[in-house]
């Protein structure tokens, strides 16, 4: 019988442990989910009103979206280029001038 009893207590240790563990691990991925989103938007006004609108961009679909002051359908175009990179220059120690008179 008191086996029976410690399994009893046991399992109920394990089974908390596991669900704790498990919401816990769901609220980490709802957080970094919801992060992830909220990189993937963008302020931008309406082409109609010039009302700012949160709008949300995905480069799987068409970017449309519903002016909130106006009502009025946006489309959002994406352009995508390559450009350099480049050093900062060091300007704590000066600019040096060369002087070439002569």
């Amino acid at each position: 019988m008191f086996i029976t009893v410690l399994q009893f207590i046991g399992w109920s240790v394990f089974s908390y442990y596991s669900k704790v563990k498990l919401e816990s691990a769901a609220i980490k991925f709802e957080e970094s989910l919801v992060s992830e989103v909220s990189k993937n938007e963008v302020v931008l006004a309406c082409t109609f009103c010039n009302h700012p609108n949160l709008v949300p961009i995905s480069v799987s679909r068409d970017n449309r979206f519903i002016c909130e002051q106006c009502n009025k359908e946006n489309s959002v175009y994406i352009e995508i280029e390559a450009v350099a990179r480049t050093e900062p220059v060091d300007t704590t120690e000066g600019i040096k001038v060369n002087n070439f008179n002569g």
